[in-house]
């Protein structure tokens, strides 16, 4: 399996989504990326959104409501983010913002993982594995 699909399927939980949703959501999540890769062209394909945070929104709006956390939501997306314009970057691709603006979220992003409202997000996925972009 995929480090960033078990992440995805993990969030809800993390971020706080009660338990039961938070599996229905997670499961919900894991389909949506399986349903990606499965369809590299489709709806969900990046060339079809303006910047990865749009993509991301796919996954976590329908649950981003009901997260007790909202440090961890937004920390998540973060890496989210950092991952998907990271994977762009090793297929020679710039990222979504330009280099400058990936650096500086690589940064805040790294600086936000110390603290611990987002250590439950933090335990499934760091900075750095988030910078590697291994999408699939």
């Amino acid at each position: 399996m995929s480090k960033i699909r078990d992440f995805v399927v993990a969030l809800p939980k993390a971020c706080g989504v009660p338990n039961g949703l938070a599996e229905i959501f997670g499961e919900l999540n894991g389909k949506l990326f399986d349903f990606e890769l499965a369809n590299p062209d489709g709806p969900l394909n990046r060339k079809n959104f303006d910047h990865a945070f749009a993509r991301i929104n796919v996954g976590v709006a329908p649950w981003e409501a009901l997260a007790s956390n909202m440090d961890a939501v937004d920390h998540a997306e973060n890496l989210l983010a950092i991952a998907s314009m990271s994977h762009d970057l090793n297929k020679g691709i710039q990222p979504d913002y330009g280099q400058e603006s990936f650096d500086e979220l690589v940064a805040a992003t790294r600086k936000a993982e110390q603290n611990p409202s987002v250590s439950a997000v933090s335990s499934l996925m760091t900075v750095d594995q988030a910078v590697l972009g291994n999408w699939a």
